[in-house]
């Protein structure tokens, strides 16, 4: 089932985000904040992506998921996934394809949210984070079919970039920010990160 854009402007507004923020208590034993910013530099520090790159990449995005990591090695999938991060990397006019999602996706154990993920630490001011989470915030609950359309990741993340250039989500923004300065783990994010991060501490099952 695709959810159209539209669907997901009316789930988020500054107010909620607001309120989210005001909740949101860094922890500084949380090994998903402590991790970020090391998987952050892994791709910052590499001018080009290869296929060793690749694979060490998606291992370490699966220490962020609940499922064992089974990597797809065919010949015609690893060298098209190394293009496709490079322009990921790259690229600030988000130019890739639902074809280049669908092949990361086979890739990174079907799963488009590893998918989305490995891209979010390569670009994170491109590629917001999806995942079971951000489907239960805007959509109420999450199934297979629902997560792996890479639609409704476009469609959400067509969303979220939109509401991060609005001028009322900046002073949140800064809140996040100046709640993370000074912790052993900060690193700069982006407003797709605070978005998300908002959202992920929100709706997560402790």
């Amino acid at each position: 089932m695709s959810i159209s854009t539209e669907s997901f402007d009316k789930k988020i507004s500054i107010e909620n985000l607001a309120d989210m923020e005001k909740k949101f208590i860094p922890e500084a034993q949380d090994s998903y904040l402590k991790t970020y910013k090391y998987f952050l530099e892994y791709f910052e520090n590499l001018d080009q992506i290869n296929e060793s790159n690749a694979v060490i990449g998606i291992s370490f995005v699966y220490s962020w998921m609940p499922r064992i990591l089974k990597i797809n090695f065919e010949k015609e999938i690893l060298p098209s996934v190394v293009s496709i991060l490079n322009k990921a990397k790259n690229s600030h006019d988000l130019n890739l394809t639902p074809e280049d999602f669908q092949k990361l996706q086979i890739f990174s154990n079907n799963s488009l949210v590893g998918a989305s993920k490995f891209l979010h630490f390569i670009n994170p001011s491109c590629f917001p984070i999806w995942d079971s989470n951000i489907a239960r915030f805007f959509l109420g609950k999450f199934d297979q079919p629902t997560m792996s359309n890479i639609s409704n990741y476009l469609q959400y993340r067509e969303s979220i970039l939109k509401f991060a250039k609005k001028k009322d989500f900046q002073p949140i923004f800064v809140n996040i920010k100046n709640k993370l300065k000074g912790k052993s783990f900060y690193s700069e994010i982006t407003e797709l990160r605070a978005i998300e991060l908002l959202i992920f501490y929100s709706t997560r099952k402790r």
